[in-house]
């Protein structure tokens, strides 16, 4: 594994579970860790840079983990990312943006407040969660909805084990409607800078999906990075045969990491 300034070998395991896009399916994947590279090697990174040239070769995090699919029979999966400069927005997504201008963002880039509160997973964001969780997966045999303490659990699991986690709030006349988790990362050798969408969640109404709040949201995401001085915005993965996931096309030009290398498209 290269960037271009390290290069070294991880250590890991490989997990199978069921393929979360394709019922029929089993997925293998290989996990990593921050300790357990720390552990096989002296070169000195911060968990930030380490994160940056894992994202750089096609990895996405969960918690502490860092992983990349690497199914034998299946290559659906393929990290996506837009090289920000180069990002132009389409007729239609200068309709989305136009028609959400009056929603309030907020970028919150640390977790807790004055009195210790964690403010990524507040009450009003785990009852969003809940609710979108159950509207998405509802329907599948033998579903029960969260309580709110089940989605604290499964929400903390997505915004805790990585320093550098933002969360990106989106509220409609002061109603939270909206929470993008977003990861940071810097290589401090280059000071080349980072953002991935690891998660977006947001309320189901007729009102707010009509607004296309989840393209808005990756549209003001690229904004940010142009703020902040951000190279690659990395979309997770593109999925051509899941029409959940070929939607990230649409954000060009993107890159793909084929075998090894990151290609423009």
């Amino acid at each position: 594994m290269t960037n271009e300034n390290s290069q070294f070998a991880l250590s890991g395991q490989i997990n199978k579970s069921a393929c979360g896009y394709f019922k029929d399916r089993t997925c293998s994947s290989f996990l990593t860790s921050y300790e357990l590279f720390r552990d096989s090697i002296k070169e000195e990174l911060s968990v930030s840079g380490f994160y940056y040239i894992l994202l750089n070769n096609g990895f996405r995090r969960y918690s502490d983990f860092y992983y990349i699919n690497n199914c034998e029979t299946c290559h659906e999966c393929i990290p996506i990312r837009i090289p920000v400069k180069d990002f132009e927005l389409s007729k239609s997504q200068r309709a989305v943006w136009r028609k959400n201008q009056d929603l309030e963002i907020k970028l919150l880039k640390n977790c807790t407040d004055a009195d210790g509160s964690n403010l990524y997973v507040s009450d009003e964001k785990c009852a969003l969660f809940r609710d979108y969780d159950a509207y998405h997966n509802g329907a599948e045999k033998d579903y029960a909805k969260m309580t709110l303490a089940e989605s604290a659990e499964n929400l903390n699991q997505l915004v805790s084990g990585y320093s550098d986690v933002w969360n990106m709030e989106y509220r409609l006349d002061g109603r939270l409607v909206g929470v993008g988790v977003l990861d940071f990362a810097e290589d401090a050798v280059s000071g080349r800078k980072a953002l991935s969408s690891n998660y977006f969640y947001y309320e189901t109404t007729d009102e707010i999906r009509k607004r296309s709040v989840g393209v808005f949201s990756v549209l003001k995401e690229i904004e940010l990075c142009r703020l902040e001085g951000i190279d690659y915005y990395y979309l997770g993965l593109y999925l051509p045969g899941c029409r959940k996931m070929s939607y990230k096309a649409n954000y060009k030009p993107f890159e793909l990491f084929l075998e090894g290398r990151w290609i423009n498209l």
